[in-house]
């Protein structure tokens, strides 16, 4: 059921932005630099282990245009989208330092608190990066984020970039700050941006050190919105002369999405999500020894994520009390629904799957899962996975399965008493395998 997605890009992409980068300017009234725009950089460093990174830092800013707010070459209402950027009310429980390795010192110390967030676009700055791909030593090979081993091309395609104030003023008194930043529109749904906190020139009392002794640290602040709703993280490095050590140091909200980004409850996406995934409520089952049996599925949905904008995907967390009229299930489950959506904005397919597929002793297996319609030993260790996949623009019913694995040791090869002529070492363990020992399958009924 995997699907090719374009992953959400970084914050903002490693790329010269020109004369607007320049020269740190201060902002007025409040004594701090222009810390994004001094980097010579949009949003500074970027996360090598990103997928879409490779595209960013292999492509070069050539010219940066100005564009009207009603430029018609826009795929997107500027105006608009900069309005509810204004309007934003973000007020955030804010998870400080639960992450933090024990080598680090946090300032103010580690503990939930929570953070406002005012975002106010700059007047005229709304302009387009012109971007290509770097030739020469620029495209060296070894550089980071240079074109794959299979020499693909980067999406050096434009950009649509405005200016923006962003202060944040945090309960623990960690910020009470404001800074310029330019914003990047990825798409109608997302627009993010990043910029460096520097402690030491701030009014807030964020600081960042090591256990051990003397160090410089910094911090990286990442800020996205995602269809009405603000989320965000901070991550830090500390150097001590003989080290660099990063960490996560913050994220928003505290109980949030851990990959893509927040969406609000009022998201059109997310709305229109729960409403495809709600519409997937019968099935017929069909056990593996031939009989049937008709399986109901109520949904109780949790916070959506933005996972991707190529399609544009959502992520969305619920849990199921899932019944058939035969008694073989009778059970609550935690499942999760990845939903895709078309380029006019439609759900285009969905896919559903279980994430968390740890076993149990088989003894606890039906306890714990309703699950006794699928007979386990009761020497095995066990766990089940629900699949089920559905394009929603066909007119065939939405299919899938209900399987009970079995969790049984890897297979161990004996080590060989002569290393492998190229140096490398031989196969050991993999560990346990999980191995089907039932299969239900399902068929969505009108």
């Amino acid at each position: 059921m995997a699907r090719w997605r374009k992953l959400l890009p970084p914050p903002s992409p490693p790329v010269p932005v020109g004369a607007r980068s320049g020269v740190a300017r201060p902002l007025a009234g409040l004594g701090l630099l222009c810390l994004a725009c001094a980097t010579g950089q949009i949003g500074g460093e970027i996360d090598l282990n990103e997928p879409s990174a490779e595209t960013f830092a292999s492509c070069t800013v050539t010219a940066e245009v100005p564009v009207d707010l009603d430029d018609p070459a826009l795929d997107f209402d500027a105006e608009s989208l900069l309005h509810e950027l204004a309007s934003v009310v973000s007020h955030e429980p804010l998870a400080w330092g639960s992450a933090l390795p024990e080598t680090l010192v946090l300032t103010p110390a580690p503990g939930t608190t929570t953070i406002d967030i005012e975002v106010a676009p700059i007047d005229d700055s709304l302009r387009r990066l012109e971007r290509e791909a770097p030739t020469g030593a620029e495209a060296d090979g070894n550089e980071a984020g240079s074109p794959t081993k299979d020499d693909v091309a980067p999406d050096c395609s434009p950009l649509v970039a405005f200016d923006a104030d962003v202060t944040l003023t945090a309960e623990n008194g960690a910020f009470s700050d404001t800074f310029r930043a330019m914003f990047v529109v990825w798409s109608p749904e997302l627009v993010t941006t990043a910029f460096e906190v520097m402690p030491g020139q701030l009014d807030g009392t964020f600081d960042l050190g090591t256990a051990s002794g003397p160090a410089s640290g910094r911090g990286r602040f990442e800020l996205a919105w995602a269809d009405g709703r603000l989320s965000g993280n901070l991550s830090g490095s500390v150097e001590d002369g003989n080290s660099v050590s990063n960490a996560e140091l913050a994220r928003f909200p505290a109980d949030g999405c851990l990959v893509g980004h927040d969406l609000p409850s009022t998201s059109t996406l997310a709305e229109k999500a729960e409403e495809t995934v709600s519409a997937l409520d019968e099935f017929s089952l069909e056990w593996p020894e031939g009989t049937s049996t008709l399986l109901s599925l109520s949904s109780d949905f949790g916070a959506s994520c933005l996972t991707s904008i190529e399609p544009t995907t959502v992520l969305l967390p619920f849990r199921a009390s899932a019944v058939s009229s035969d008694g073989g299930v009778d059970g609550e489950w935690d499942l999760a629904a990845n939903v895709g959506f078309d380029a006019e904005g439609e759900v285009a397919w969905v896919e559903v799957t279980r994430p968390d597929l740890a076993p149990v002793e088989a003894e606890a297996f039906a306890e714990a899962t309703g699950i006794t319609g699928i007979s386990v030993a009761s020497t095995s260790r066990v766990t089940f996975n629900l699949e089920l996949s559905d394009q929603v623009e066909d007119a065939e019913p939405a299919e899938g399965a209900l399987t009970v694995f079995e969790s049984r040791a890897g297979t161990c090869e004996e080590i060989p008493p002569d290393p492998a002529p190229d140096g490398s070492s031989s196969p050991g363990c993999s560990g346990e395998e999980l191995v089907s020992i039932g299969r239900a399958a399902l068929t969505s009924v009108d």
